[in-house]
């Protein structure tokens, strides 16, 4: 046992395969392939998994099984394992440790964040769009541009501190989140569809409540690695559930608590059954022509 309680790995891969049903040969594939299952290698190369590596790899067989292909049906089990944080950044954390970040102001990730709504807006093509707002205030300034937005896309999703839920009828579906929560100190933006995907997720850096508001620092990850995005949508499904359905916000009740739950199955299966874009290096060139373009424009 660890100090904090966790079992420490402790199977070789010939336990695994016993109770797994998968052999060793095709383990060692896998974690060559797509990095999984991770394990901790000893000092004579052999490998030692975590118990609860034996249940993951049973919900990736049981994806397979559902016709998800290996990667989407891994990223799920990741996903899901990361599911138990609150916010976006610790999810994606868990899932991407290698993104990188850098510290940027509030007026630049505003004009990063207004360059990748309008390129997901002048595709036009079934985008997912999720959004937090640390505050309502600051979404009601944005209210009638998502208005805009959700006429060109298939859905979106707004996170911020609202009295209470939106129904799930509307164009934007609005989720309310405890003032308290982890994800009220995050910036988070991220579009997927088809053809392209963009994320951007900051965390707010403790120690302003003196500084101007457009001079806020943010630790900023940002990416339009496919796979990347994918990650990131289904954690933003993932936050629909834990505040939009297991949180108690407004007066609908069971019934509408039931409904989120619907769309976040909803939005499960058409992200379940997306494969991630081949990477488009003049998606990139776009996005970042447009930034150039907003940030000159200050």
């Amino acid at each position: 046992m660890s100090r904090g309680g966790a079992r420490e790995p402790s199977l070789s891969i010939g336990d695994v395969a016993d109770r797994t049903g998968v052999s060793p040969a095709t383990l060692r594939t896998w974690e060559a392939r797509y990095g999984f299952p991770t394990s901790l290698r000893l000092a004579g190369g052999h490998r030692r998994y975590a118990p609860s590596t034996v249940d993951e790899i049973g919900a990736v067989l049981g994806y397979r099984a559902q016709g998800l292909h290996m990667d989407a049906a891994i990223a799920h089990v990741r996903t899901r394992a990361s599911s138990g944080h609150r916010s976006l950044l610790a999810g994606l954390r868990a899932t991407r440790p290698a993104l990188r970040s850098q510290v940027l102001t509030k007026k630049t990730i505003l004009a990063l964040t207004r360059a990748l709504e309008d390129e997901t807006c002048a595709r036009a093509d079934d985008a997912l769009l999720f959004a937090t707002f640390q505050e309502q205030r600051f979404y009601d300034r944005a209210r009638l541009r998502y208005d805009d937005l959700a006429g060109s896309v298939e859905q979106v999703v707004v996170f911020a501190d609202f009295p209470r839920h939106g129904p799930v009828d509307r164009p934007v579906v609005e989720v309310a989140v405890p003032a308290t929560a982890p994800l009220q100190r995050e910036w988070v933006l991220v579009t997927h569809s088809p053809s392209h995907g963009v994320l951007v997720a900051g965390w707010e850096v403790p120690g302003q409540a003196r500084t101007p508001d457009l001079d806020r620092r943010f630790e900023t990850t940002w990416s339009v690695d496919p796979d990347t995005v994918l990650d990131a949508a289904r954690l933003c499904v993932d936050l629909l559930r834990t505040y939009g359905v297991q949180t108690s916000a407004g007066a609908d009740g069971a019934a509408g608590s039931a409904q989120r739950a619907a769309l976040a199955d909803r939005l499960d299966r058409r992200l379940d059954a997306q494969v991630a874009p081949a990477r488009d290096p003049w998606e990139a060139i776009s996005l970042f022509d447009r930034l150039l373009r907003y940030v000159d424009q200050g």
